[in-house]
């Protein structure tokens, strides 16, 4: 499986407040306030998503859960609600179906979103469904290409499928240039029988 380490999950919380930043940037001057100058949906569910990324920083998974599902509830149609409730389901809950559900839901409202096409990719591939996941990233590097991790992912099963492939060393040379940090990953031969243990993991909600 590709399971989130602690030095994943640790470095997660640190960066996740950042999506906060990018939230507001994104629907910012797109707020329409009620006639009764009270907040308009869009804007309350912006204020829950940011909540929910707060209480996620600081360890309090259920508060961030509610924070995101009421942000749902009040704007269906924010894709970072839909994101962060499926990481919480696929990293907290181990729960890769129901985080499946919210990250299409997210790629559907933002087909540019990376990170969800990323962490989609995980869940597929986990399922076997190789095709399918090599497609997700190869969407994830298209719609960010300087997000090294899903270049790392997709050598790997390339490599699966075939040992000698030269474009998986090309994607591993590119995860590497992108974030050297990845280097101590990429297998020094063309054996892909520790892949899985190597793939990067989930990402956090912050624009890439």
């Amino acid at each position: 499986m590709y399971a989130p380490d602690d030095d994943v999950i640790r470095k997660r919380r640190q960066a996740v407040i950042a999506a906060a930043v990018v939230l507001v940037v994104l629907i910012g001057g797109f707020f329409v306030l009620n006639r009764d100058g009270g907040k308009s949906s869009t804007e309350k569910a912006s204020d829950l998503v940011a909540a929910g990324l707060t209480a996620y920083t600081q360890g309090d998974t259920a508060s961030a859960r509610k924070a995101f599902q009421d942000a749902i509830a009040d704007d269906p149609q924010n894709p970072f609600a839909h994101y962060n409730l499926g990481l919480i389901m696929q990293v907290v809950d181990k729960n890769p179906a129901g985080a499946e559900a919210e990250y299409r839901k997210a790629i559907a409202i933002k087909p540019d979103f990376a990170s969800p096409l990323f962490n989609l990719g995980i869940i597929r591939a986990n399922a076997g469904a190789k095709d399918e996941a090599i497609d997700l990233y190869r969407r994830a590097i298209e719609a960010d290409s300087q997000f090294a991790s899903p270049h790392l992912n997709l050598g790997f099963l390339l490599l699966e499928k075939d040992p000698n492939s030269l474009e998986a060393q090309t994607e591993f040379e590119k995860a590497k240039i992108l974030d050297p940090s990845l280097a101590s990953r990429i297998p020094t031969t063309t054996t892909p029988t520790t892949s899985k243990s190597r793939s990067a993991t989930t990402t956090t909600a912050k624009k890439r």
